[in-house]
């Protein structure tokens, strides 16, 4: 069972969805009344769902709410641009995934976006050596952030860190052989600790077809 209250924000509806699914077929639509929702669903394994504001949907650009089932969840859900102010509470994985989001944030985000920035003012440029610093300083910093989260996904092993390696999976964020086989490593010490999980066999496939 969900309940929850929308904060700065005058929405008024959420789509409800598997994270593996889209969010073009949500489960269900949950109304926003009054700042307040509440909404109950049944599970039958430990697996990722995502919240998702309708009318960020509809403009093109969202920030997913995701959380992991349990008997009694109660959120308090923010503006997009302070959704890491986001609580969710009965949600035993909750604390582990927002202290990655914002671990990532100072980390990585803000620094690959900097150097991104600095790239493409580079690139007006006529300092090709210049040019040449900032594009390796970004593929390293990338590199650091994709081998802290196999790092981190190992070190939950977890539903939390399949939903990670789901992600990678998912988007296919990285088409360098070697980053395939870091993804393939994890997912067969994942799959080793939760073979029964739905994502083992989720996974499996994706990995035969691909």
């Amino acid at each position: 069972h969900l309940e929850g209250e929308v904060i700065g924000r005058e929405s008024t509806h959420l789509l409800i969805y598997k994270a593996t699914g889209h969010y073009r077929n949500p489960i269900d639509t949950i109304q926003v009344k009054d700042g307040k929702f509440e909404f109950s669903f049944d599970y039958e394994s430990i697996e990722a769902y995502d919240l998702e504001f309708k009318e960020e949907i509809e403009i093109g650009g969202w920030q997913t709410i995701t959380f992991f089932p349990a008997a009694q969840l109660n959120f308090l859900l923010y503006p997009t641009e302070e959704h890491l102010k986001n609580q969710i509470a009965g949600d035993i994985y909750f604390e582990q995934h927002i202290a990655k989001m914002k671990q990532d944030e100072t980390l990585f985000y803000q620094p690959l976006y900097a150097l991104e920035e600095a790239v493409l003012e580079a690139k007006q440029g006529e300092d090709t050596v210049k040019l040449e610093s900032l594009e390796k300083a970004f593929a390293n910093k990338l590199d650091q952030y994709y081998q802290a989260n196999f790092t981190n996904m190992k070190k939950l092993g977890n539903p939390l860190a399949y939903y990670y390696l789901l992600l990678e999976v998912k988007y296919k964020q990285n088409s360098d052989p070697a980053y395939f086989e870091r993804v393939k490593e994890v997912y067969q010490t994942l799959a080793a600790k939760m073979p029964d999980h739905p994502y083992t066999s989720l996974l499996s496939a994706a990995f035969k077809e691909g």
